[in-house]
């Protein structure tokens, strides 16, 4: 890497790399943290309240057992068998995250305690034997239940220890991801002091030097040695284009004095030859004076032709109009009978909506009449189980009139249900009447359906006629606009063509004009050259003057 450019390259490559170094690392030590944070959150937290929920059972279902025990209550005992339930699901899942042996011990030690109470204090119960239930209790269950709870506390204990353990790591790592980051900025920021300073002392010095030389230039020294950089960069391109600069200066300077001198003897020879060619052009401007005369009468005969032409064409023009009037009124028609066919068009497929729309109707109407009749088929069903009902309730009346004061109140129920049976047989028969009336208006409904039904379809035959006639009007229309299209772009033709006469004409009228504009034009040109060759005699005896000035200036300049 030579130049200023590879180097400033290089340096940022390796910024770069550091940079990248450090978020890689900040990554993987991010990674780190999460997964960290990861195993807390789906492990070690479910798992610490796993046995702190493990705990809070085994006492819970204690005081259940105890309140079964004082009050022979069976809602203690159901409790006690949901808690159970639950406790075994929680205990399952902590047996698949977790394989501590104590923990093991606990659970099947848990176990046991319950099997002591479900069989041991529970069947004493059952059995009447409360007072040996009671010694079992407090001898046996009680001290069992208060070793597990005991253990299930002090694993959780264990677990929380582990979670403080794992969250004092996260904190380690981002204090120590911290501490990395303050030395990396650090770092970075003195690698850019002295790329600041480095650069500054390597593009200064060169131009400092620079710049002393080119005041010399300015003084008019050009004596000095080429100048030398030891680098390879830019700032060394810069150096040789300068030492090329004062040389080609140097040399520019020696020709600038050698050609003051020919300038000097130029402008006197040029004085000379501007005296003959005055003479020519007064000979000039006589020629163009008669070739004005002549483009003169070339533009009044060009004028009259012109005028003529324009007659034909306002006449041309008045008929292409009329042709384009009528091109238009059959464009429009055209477009009015598209119009007219698109709003048929929607009509027939209105029509065809309303058809199906009806068809769908009769159909509903159809299941409706359907379901009507299984509607009477129940009411006939519900009829006989009326009937049937109120033949119980007579028997039953009559069974309770042989059992006299004993039947009393068997007498009242069957006379309820006797008139329940009565309401029941009178609701299903307006029910029915109620049917009957529904079936009867949906047939005729149905048949309403259907004459709506034929009549669309009549409908929309005549609408497929209107269609074709739409149809045959379009086609008529279409061959008009095709005919009057064709007479208009014959009369544009026309009016093409006369427009192109009366422009070649005006054309020809326009160069005549020009010509003689032209003419004026080189006779006034030709007086100006006069006044121009006077001025160049007087010009050539000036430069002469300012070459000798000149090469009086160009002394001051030391070349050698």
């Amino acid at each position: 890497m030579k130049s200023v450019r590879g180097k400033l390259l290089l340096i940022f490559t390796a910024i770069v790399t550091l940079f990248i170094a450090f978020t890689s690392y900040s990554i993987w030590n991010t990674y780190q943290t999460n997964q960290h944070i990861e195993e807390i959150r789906l492990s070690q937290l479910p798992l610490l309240s796993a046995k702190e929920q493990m705990a809070f059972n085994v006492a819970e279902r204690l005081a259940l057992s105890r309140g079964y025990l004082l009050f022979d209550d069976e809602k203690y005992l159901e409790r006690f068998k949901a808690i159970s339930a639950d406790s075994k699901e929680l205990e399952d899942t902590v047996l698949l995250h977790s394989y501590e042996e104590k923990l093991i011990e606990a659970i099947d030690q848990a176990k046991e305690w319950e099997d002591v109470l479900t069989f041991q204090v529970f069947g004493l119960m059952t059995d009447g034997e409360y007072e040996l239930a009671a010694r079992i209790m407090d001898e046996r269950s009680t001290p069992i239940a208060n070793e597990i709870m005991e253990t299930f506390h002090t694993l959780a204990a264990d677990e929380r220890e582990k979670i403080n353990e794992s969250i004092e790591v996260v904190v380690a790592s981002g204090e120590r991801l911290q501490m990395i980051s303050i030395v990396i900025a650090s770092t970075v920021l003195l690698i850019i002091l002295w790329i600041f300073f480095r650069i500054s002392a390597m593009i200064s010095n060169p131009l400092t030097l620079l710049a002393k030389e080119a005041n010399l230039i300015a003084d008019g020294d050009l004596r000095g040695e080429p100048l030398r950089s030891n680098s390879a960069d830019e700032i060394s391109v810069v150096t040789h284009s300068f030492n090329q600069m004062r040389h080609a200066l140097k040399k520019l300077i020696g020709s600038t004095a050698s050609m003051a001198k020919d300038v000097s003897t130029t402008a006197d020879k040029l004085s000379s030859s501007s005296l003959s060619t005055e003479d020519s052009a007064h000979e000039m401007t006589a020629s163009l004076q008669a070739l004005t005369a002549m483009a003169e009468l070339n533009s009044k005969l060009t004028t009259r032709s012109l005028t003529q032409t324009k007659g034909v064409a306002e006449s041309v023009v008045t008929i292409n109009e009329a042709a384009a009037t009528a091109t238009a009124a059959a464009g429009q028609m055209d477009n009015q009978a598209k119009s007219g066919q698109k709003l048929i068009q929607q009509a027939m497929n209105q029509t065809a909506t309303i058809e199906e729309t009806v068809l769908h109707a009769a159909q509903t109407m159809e299941r409706l009449d359907k379901r009507t009749d299984e509607i009477g088929q129940i009411l006939s069903v519900l009829t006989e189980v009326s009937d049937q009902t109120g033949l119980l309730a007579l028997n039953a009346s009559i069974e309770a009139a042989r059992a006299g004061k004993h039947g009393y109140g068997f007498a009242v129920v069957a006379t309820e249900v006797q008139k329940l049976s009565e309401q029941s047989k009178s609701s299903a028969s307006k029910i029915e009447k109620l049917i009957t009336s529904i079936q009867e208006e949906t047939k005729k409904a149905v048949v309403e359906i259907e004459t709506g039904r034929t009549e669309v379809e009549e409908g929309t035959m005549l609408m497929n006629q209107v269609v074709d006639s739409f149809d045959q009007i379009i086609a008529t229309v279409r061959k008009v606009y095709t005919q009057m299209e064709g007479v208009s772009a014959s009369t544009d033709s026309i009016s093409s063509d006369i427009k192109e006469l009366h422009t070649q004409i005006g054309s020809v009228n326009n160069a005549s004009l020009e010509h003689v504009k032209q003419a004026e034009v080189a006779t006034r040109l030709t007086e100006e050259q006069l006044r121009i060759i006077r001025e160049m005699k007087n010009a050539a005896n000036l430069l002469a003057a300012h070459s000798r000035g000149l090469e009086k200036g160009l002394i001051k300049f030391q070349l050698t």
